[in-house]
């Protein structure tokens, strides 16, 4: 998966974490990254 498609959707779904209406990930207590995208590395 590419870099950007990865953070698009991480993003959407700390955005919906944020405002706590989607079940399942109503949910989710954590979110981990790992690899390369943690260390930031392209």
């Amino acid at each position: 998966m590419k870099r950007e498609r990865a953070t698009t959707l991480v993003e959407d779904m700390l955005r919906r974490l944020d405002e706590g209406t989607d079940w399942p990930l109503t949910l989710v207590d954590e979110v981990y990254l790992f690899g390369s995208y943690a260390r930031g590395a392209t």
